[in-house]
């Protein structure tokens, strides 16, 4: 894995934020106190790459400003979904086994024109899969609104992570939390 960078930024109440360093290893600069409002907040995001597209993320929100330290989780090594329109994801990683708050996030997207992206991204809770490891992409192309498959062909970017929060997956937070994730990505043509 290359060196950890940390994305540190300060969150108003009210919605909005402002960021205060990019890529800081070892510094950032806090808020005057008087310019600081009840219910703001500092967000720290650390990360860590390897070269082949796997990674290491924590997540860090602290009320006032100070010191952080960040544990990341154990490293998920994971090649990719099964190239398909459609793929299933694989989420076999027992670094949070027994945790509470786990989503895992499965995305896909292609270009189906020159200056153009088409998303697809499901989040599936720990409780959702119930035990399973695998979550698919579904067709919901006959929604109103909703994406056809990406074409035979087409070149697919996917990405993957599995997150442990504090706060819960996909719950908001209020004064300190914390997340740790693994995630991995990559690209495969549509067979």
């Amino acid at each position: 894995y290359h060196a950890a960078t940390t994305l540190a930024e300060y969150i108003w109440s009210g919605g909005g934020g402002l960021q205060l360093s990019n890529g800081a290893t070892s510094q950032y600069p806090a808020v005057p106190a008087a310019a600081a409002e009840s219910g703001d907040s500092y967000l720290f995001s650390a990360a860590a790459f390897s070269g082949t597209g796997g990674g290491v993320v924590a997540i860090s929100t602290l009320s006032t400003a100070g010191p952080v330290t960040f544990t990341f989780p154990a490293p998920w090594t994971y090649s990719g979904p099964t190239p398909a329109a459609l793929p299933t994801f694989d989420f076999n990683y027992s670094g949070f086994s027994s945790k509470t708050g786990v989503a895992n996030t499965a995305l896909i997207g292609w270009s189906p024109k020159t200056n153009s992206e088409n998303l697809i991204e499901v989040i599936a809770s720990g409780n959702y899969l119930s035990g399973s490891t695998s979550a698919g992409i579904p067709d919901l192309s006959d929604l109103t609104g909703f994406l056809a498959a990406p074409a035979s062909g087409a070149q697919v970017f996917w990405g993957a992570d599995v997150m442990q929060s504090s706060a819960g997956v996909l719950q908001a937070t209020s004064g300190s939390a914390d997340a740790v994730g693994v995630v991995s990505a990559g690209t495969y043509t549509v067979p």
